[in-house]
């Protein structure tokens, strides 16, 4: 067992406190990224941020698990260790509440070409045509599983098994902003220029992230997504919408 890790099992779901350094803790959930670990690590997010326990300061929620910042000079490193476990203890995390207020956003996305210059890789990794992979990925039915990395990065799951694809053996030095990539069952999307070692296989006009907007980003980790292949005519058209401060992305309530 690592230092620092106090492992219980939650239902079939895993839960543990790890050190984080003198000022942090890091609380996971099971041992693999899957929508299970992530709703409850979304849930356990907002649990500790709507506690309000004085002594965090910052919470960072990841993929299945999250990092909880504290102040030592409020209250001493036991004593905020004890109060998350018991916001753990007596939950099943299996099964926690879905996150209120989400949504479902349709993304434009233009494929392939100089948009997407691993498409045709991805395909023949595929083993489908290009059309076929197309609308596949854009017939896929994610989730927000996370926001990080790099600003507004939009990490989002799971595909199907099929695209359990490696990442690229040498990372781009730059893919543009609005970058649709992906790998090991995932869709990333970028919403500014970033250097990157998944496979690009489109671009969408959509900027999730603006430093300038309040608020700056328009999603939430949580959130559903899906994608609409646009033509090149389209994609420019909503990018100019875009620059003009528009979403150009649909967004419905999710019951």
């Amino acid at each position: 067992m690592a230092m620092g890790q106090d492992p219980t099992e939650n239902g079939s779901l895993a839960v543990s406190i790890r050190h984080a350094g003198d000022s942090a803790f890091l609380v996971e959930f099971g041992e693999h990224l899957s929508e299970q670990s992530n709703d409850a690590a979304l849930a356990f997010e907002r649990m500790v941020r709507v506690r309000r326990i004085p002594a965090i300061v910052e919470t960072v929620p990841t993929g299945r698990s999250v990092l909880v910042k504290f102040d030592p000079l409020v209250s001493p490193f036991r004593a905020v260790r004890s109060a998350l476990a018991e916001l753990l203890d007596g939950i099943d995390w299996s099964r926690p509440k879905p996150m209120p207020g989400r949504h479902r956003w349709t993304i434009p996305v233009r494929y392939g070409g100089e948009h997407g210059s691993d498409l045709d890789d991805v395909a023949r990794a595929l083993g489908l045509s290009v059309d076929r992979t197309i609308e596949d990925h854009a017939s896929s039915r994610l989730r927000i599983m996370m926001i990080g990395f790099a600003p507004g990065a939009l990490y989002c799951g799971m595909h199907d098994a099929r695209w359990a694809l490696p990442r690229l053996p040498c990372a781009k030095p730059m893919v543009p902003a609005g970058s649709v990539s992906v790998a090991v069952r995932q869709t990333v999307i970028y919403s500014l220029p970033n250097p990157t070692g998944w496979r690009l296989i489109g671009q969408t006009p959509f900027r999730s992230f603006d430093p300038n907007r309040v608020p700056p980003s328009l999603v939430r980790a949580g959130d559903e997504i899906r994608f609409r292949a646009v033509s090149e005519t389209e994609f420019l058209r909503l990018g100019d919408r875009a620059l003009a401060g528009e979403p150009v992305a649909e967004r419905e309530e999710i019951p």
